[in-house]
């Protein structure tokens, strides 16, 4: 499955933060081939597959759009559904 071509790294770090999730265990639940991906993906270092974003939007609870969006999260606001 093909690589994003962008993300909203804040969105990333902000929804995973508002789940009370650290890096390693978000990571866990992702892949089982890479340690701490998602803090990669964070950082913006790497992107991740769009397999791995629904993943992620599972594991966060939030619709997969809200990587995507130009409108950065609130820290530990309810999130839209």
């Amino acid at each position: 499955m093909p690589t994003v071509k962008a993300i909203n790294t804040a969105n990333l770090r902000i929804a995973r933060e508002n789940m009370g999730v650290d890096t390693n265990a978000a990571s866990k639940k992702v892949t089982a081939s890479r340690r701490d991906i998602v803090s990669e993906w964070e950082k913006g270092n790497e992107l991740p597959k769009w397999s791995q974003v629904s993943k992620l939007a599972k594991v966060y609870n939030i619709p997969e759009l809200l990587f995507f969006s130009k409108e950065t999260l609130v820290k530990n606001e309810a999130i839209p559904d």
